[in-house]
């Protein structure tokens, strides 16, 4: 697993930051790359023999492109502007305890992170969320074999922290109309 996240240096920058200085890069840029390459492999190869079907073309393209999506938001965190740090605290922990069928505690923190194994029939998790005087940062990242962070699925996680990010909007007007 990764180091102690330095949390400054990850709410300037709006993405994942460890104090070691030395992030794990390397594999989404190798990952990048290859696929890169293996796209413009394939599209030399069809327009090789002078067949281009689209829809392998298209295919590649849209593989490519969803590769990259992933890449782009491996570490990216999705701010969340809420009320104030406590309140803040006390309702990601009750949007993220009802999401994941969690059993977080308020311990008054500015890091809460929760790390799931991966196991034989299910993915595992990593849930990191920094807390900002008034704003809220959410990443998560799931793990496979090994608990080896996953970088397929960059993009699904974006996707799983905007509807945490909403339900988290819910329960805060509810609060601030009550």
């Amino acid at each position: 697993m990764e180091t102690t996240i330095d949390l400054k240096k990850s709410i300037s920058n709006k993405r994942l930051t460890y104090k070691s200085g030395v992030e794990r890069t390397d594999f989404p840029i190798m990952l990048f790359c290859s696929i890169i390459m293996i796209g413009l492999a394939l599209i030399l190869l069809v327009t090789k023999f002078k067949v281009m079907p689209i829809p392998v073309l298209l295919l590649v393209i849209g593989f490519i492109s969803w590769m990259m999506a992933n890449v782009i938001l491996f570490n990216t965190l999705v701010k969340v502007i809420g009320i104030d740090i406590n309140n803040n605290r006390s309702d990601i922990i009750c949007v993220l305890n009802e999401y994941f069928n969690l059993n977080l505690f308020d311990n008054n923190q500015t890091i809460i992170r929760e790390i799931r194994s991966s196991g034989f029939i299910h993915w595992g998790r990593i849930i990191t969320v920094l807390l900002d005087d008034n704003s809220v940062y959410i990443n998560i990242k799931t793990l496979g074999r090994a608990d080896g962070i996953s970088p397929f699925h960059g993009f699904t996680n974006y996707l799983k922290c905007k509807r945490i990010e909403k339900q988290f909007l819910q329960l805060q007007h509810t609060k601030v109309k009550i």
